[in-house]
């Protein structure tokens, strides 16, 4: 059965946006920052990290998720007509810093194949990518919105095999559900400790479904 979670929000940092992405590039202080993540490893392949997710099954008790995810950076244009087909890195210095707008961190799900069983049945391999976009709003504001999606493939534990695969979806949908809802808010209320900002909150949202 696959299960798949999504959360977003928002936030302004009164920071300008270069300082306020210096601070995000930072993949595992950022990271750690999410709820749920309990380990961030970098692999030894260049930006590729393991994240190690602990949510909660339908009974309460503890899974873990593994996720390998890659992150890269880009910048974010606003060009003039006559650079809008060159590639950003034929562009020279002076053009993208004089057309910069903001700046993106992206993550994305990095493939790898595991060699034999996970160590116990409640331990799953999962897909996750997302992205963090920085938003200039003046000399000394940053909009930055957060986007996270994961994806978990998993065998229904034999202590949840005596009920209907229809109620047990439901059931996990509803455990990842309450899991996601406070990823994104808890993250950026933790980047806010560093930060004087306003959390737009009618802007953060977390669901799942099942598959």
């Amino acid at each position: 059965m696959k299960v798949e979670g999504t959360c977003s929000g928002q936030v302004i940092l009164q920071s300008d946006l270069e300082n306020t992405f210096q601070y995000l590039s930072d993949h595992e202080k950022i990271i750690m920052f999410n709820p749920l993540c309990k380990r961030v490893t970098p692999t030894g392949l260049d930006n590729v990290y393991q994240w190690d997710f602990e949510v909660a099954d339908p009974k309460g008790h503890p899974m873990r998720l593994i996720f390998f995810v890659e992150q890269n950076e880009q910048p974010v244009l606003a060009l003039p007509e006559h650079h809008r087909n060159t590639p950003s890195h034929e562009l020279p210095a002076h053009v993208i810093n004089e057309h910069k707008v903001g700046n993106q961190i992206i993550w994305s799900e990095y493939p790898v194949k595991i060699n034999g069983k996970m160590p116990d049945e409640h331990t799953f391999i999962g897909q996750a990518h997302g992205s963090m976009d920085l938003k200039k709003v003046d000399e000394h504001r940053t909009r930055v919105g957060v986007n996270i999606k994961v994806h978990i493939d998993f065998q229904v534990p034999a202590l949840f095999r005596i009920f209907p695969e229809p109620i047990f979806k439901v059931m996990a949908e509803t455990a990842m559900s309450v899991s996601m809802q406070n990823v994104s808010k808890k993250m950026l209320e933790n980047i806010s400790r560093d930060f004087h900002c306003s959390l737009l909150g009618e802007t953060n949202f977390g669901a799942a479904r099942s598959r």
